[in-house]
């Protein structure tokens, strides 16, 4: 029912203690693959060593780099489940109710939904509370459902529903969320979204291999390649959105001003003319304090 992939390169103890966590979670019986994207370091001497005890861990190696995006890709080429799982080599894995979890999902049909929330970011609790509706009733809900589905691990895709969007994948891949195609095809297509009763995974911040500016420039690319004024707005802000911002405005506009990316400033402004003037003098003038 369930097939789980590890994406990793060059990150040898990280890997391996992910892995360990999974094959001591009720997770253990289940195949297990590492896609590991031509490391340099200890990685395949560290999987082979734990495949002597666990025979049903794989280690698949690129023979040459392909880049994260397309080694994230490649995990639903290699799906044979009905549902696929893409884990990151570094976040926190919440196991303790995987049994009942993987009960569940035994029990699904063949209609079963196209996306499964099992985690997210830990800025601000989503709702896991077993909850089941489209992608339109979660955001209506309060669930920030393209800022927690922007974390690769923290939705579990139906493998059929994820083949049909592989070439958009592809078009996607170049600005670092090759997986977010899948979340807008979700949402143009209304398509159905269990929550998990609680969360299994959460994004472990501070690990990633590239900038807040490099994060800024892909997100902002993305954005742009949205069509439709309300959807647009809903995704360019969500990764700022917290308690005191609802909106996610001001975050993403002192981020912006902190990481000189100025530039993007006037696409805020279009998206959220009155909230962008209201944020911009006062944050403007904290980072020329702090400069």
């Amino acid at each position: 029912m369930l097939d789980i992939f590890l994406i990793t390169f060059n990150r040898s103890k990280l890997l391996e203690r992910t892995l360990r966590v999974l094959l001591d979670s009720p997770l253990g019986h289940l195949k297990i693959v590492v896609l590991d994207n031509c490391s340099e370091d200890d990685t395949v001497a560290r999987v082979q060593e734990l495949q002597k005890v666990h025979s049903n861990l794989v280690l698949v190696r690129n023979r040459v780099n392909i880049g994260a995006s397309a080694n994230a890709i490649s995990a639903f080429l290699q799906a044979q489940n009905r549902y696929c799982w893409v884990l990151c080599d570094d976040d926190e894995l919440r196991l303790e109710g995987m049994a009942a979890f993987l009960s569940w999902l035994n029990c699904l049909t063949i209609d079963g939904p196209d996306l499964i929330l099992v985690g997210g970011h830990q800025r601000e609790k989503a709702p896991f509370d077993g909850t089941a509706g489209s992608a339109h009733d979660l955001i209506l809900q309060g669930c920030n459902f393209f800022r927690d589905g922007s974390f690769l691990p923290g939705i579990i895709y139906k493998v059929e529903f994820a083949l049909r969007v592989i070439p958009k994948c592809y078009e996607f891949s170049a600005w670092m969320y090759p997986h977010v195609a899948l979340l807008l095809e979700a949402y143009s297509r209304n398509s159905s979204v269990q929550v998990s009763p609680s969360p299994l995974v959460i994004a472990r911040l501070g690990l990633q291999s590239y900038s807040q500016a490099q994060h800024l420039d892909c997100w902002i690319a993305l954005t742009k390649r949205i069509q439709g004024r309300s959807l647009r707005r809903q995704f360019l802000s969500c990764q700022w959105v917290d308690r005191w911002d609802r909106s996610g405005v001001r975050g993403l506009l002192g981020s912006l001003i902190y990481n000189r990316r100025l530039r993007y400033i006037p696409l805020l402004f279009w998206n959220y003319p009155m909230l962008t003037i209201l944020a911009f003098p006062r944050l403007f003038l904290k980072f020329v304090r702090r400069v």
